[in-house]
């Protein structure tokens, strides 16, 4: 078990699914696959650009109920210990989340780790003119 207290909770979170891995090659790999390979040339052009490597992630295939769809759910996992998600990564976040949005299939989510292991998603929906959160 790693001494330091974000390698710990990153340790947590691949014990309950998470991943450390590079992701590109796995979400790469899975959204060539059907059905998701029809609408998802925009996003693995973005994912190639993409320079982010979360602290961790996972893939989920979901279906909403009985004859539905299967959705693709990719998660990234980023643990704040020492400093909050940059501007940088922000934007970046919420591309892909963009990106994703405009599909049927896919789903992108960010969920964050507290120093003392509680999560929440971040809400990465975009604020334009006029929306109220």
């Amino acid at each position: 078990m790693p001494s330091d207290l974000h390698e710990r909770l990153i340790w947590e979170a691949t014990r309950k699914g998470w991943r450390t891995e590079p992701w590109k090659p796995a979400v790469q790999e899975r959204l060539r696959m059907q059905p998701w390979i029809e609408e998802a040339d925009e996003i693995l052009a973005l994912l190639t650009e993409c320079p982010l490597q979360p602290d961790a992630w996972r893939l989920t295939i979901k279906r909403d109920g009985p004859g539905c769809d299967l959705l693709l759910w990719l998660e990234f996992l980023e643990v704040e210990v020492t400093h909050r998600i940059s501007r940088d990564k922000w934007q970046w976040y919420s591309a892909i989340w963009e990106a994703f949005d405009l599909t049927d299939r896919l789903e992108f989510n960010v969920i964050v780790m507290a120093s003392d292991g509680t999560t929440w998603e971040l809400n990465l929906y975009p604020r334009r003119e006029g929306h109220v959160a």
